[in-house]
């Protein structure tokens, strides 16, 4: 094992306020994430979209890395390239946190998606 990922979206599903039982606040999944790091000898992240990272610092500050998903399908409001989109996302995630590794985890446009 090179790293531990603690939760997907976990973050992003507690904004939208869902029924979904693995949204979390970012103070618990802060805690989830302390709680494995003193338990394994490996970086340590949880993946989340990039304004999740944004609006949530006291949450980056605890991860080893921030694994990122610019997902430009879902972003309704961009009129940009996908590649132009994915620059700028973590473009913006480096500038805002500069010392933090970033690692795509999730990206993609699906052929056949939901209309929207």
């Amino acid at each position: 094992v090179e790293r531990v990922m603690v939760g997907n979206e976990a973050v992003f599903r507690w904004i939208g306020k869902t029924d979904d039982p693995s949204g979390m606040s970012p103070r618990q999944l802060i805690r989830h994430i302390q709680h494995v790091k003193r338990n394994v000898k490996v970086p340590v992240s949880t993946a989340e979209p990039w304004f999740v990272w944004l609006r949530n610092p006291d949450l980056a500050k605890e991860v080893d890395y921030i694994a990122i998903h610019p997902l430009p399908y879902w972003d309704e409001k961009s009129n940009e390239s996908h590649i132009g989109y994915l620059q700028r996302q973590i473009e913006e995630v480096r500038k805002t946190y500069p010392t933090k590794n970033i690692i795509v985890t999730e990206v993609g446009w699906p052929s056949n998606g939901a209309s929207r």
